[in-house]
């Protein structure tokens, strides 16, 4: 036969089950942890490397035609796809006058001089969409 008590404490767990299945399903769960470690971490940046020694030897001019024979150390950087060569021109003006291969190390065309300096730079390019840009050349006046 149960008891009275027995009775009790059963109504009075199942009302506890009950008030805790409703309370449970109107309360979001959340929880929040404190962690914290140092460690030390070595950073390394990479940067590309320009093309070295720019030189303009052997470069021409004969009344306003120009020829410009470029030559360079290639540049050490890994993923160099090739390289872009600019001149500069009097008065701040620039244009690309060549891109080629990644395996190159000079560059010769014949252009009109226009009676100006012109400054040359080349510039890394890779595969990775980083470049370098060489200082610019002595200038060539034609």
């Amino acid at each position: 036969m149960r008891s009275a008590a027995t009775d009790l404490w059963r109504a009075g767990v199942v009302l506890a089950v009950a008030v805790a299945l409703v309370m449970g399903a109107a309360l979001s769960a959340s929880a929040s942890f404190v962690s914290q470690r140092t460690v030390a971490l070595e950073v390394s940046s990479a940067t590309v490397q320009a093309p070295g020694n720019v030189t303009t030897a052997g470069s021409w001019c004969w009344w306003s035609t120009f020829g410009v024979q470029l030559s360079w150390t290639p540049s050490s950087s890994p993923g160099v796809s090739g390289y872009t060569v600019r001149v500069h021109r009097e008065g701040g003006t620039s244009s690309i006058v060549a891109t080629v291969g990644r395996e190159a190390t000079s560059f010769s065309g014949v252009y009109w001089g226009g009676r100006q300096e012109h400054r040359f730079t080349v510039t890394t390019e890779t595969t990775y969409g980083w470049t370098a840009v060489s200082p610019q050349t002595s200038p060539v006046r034609c």
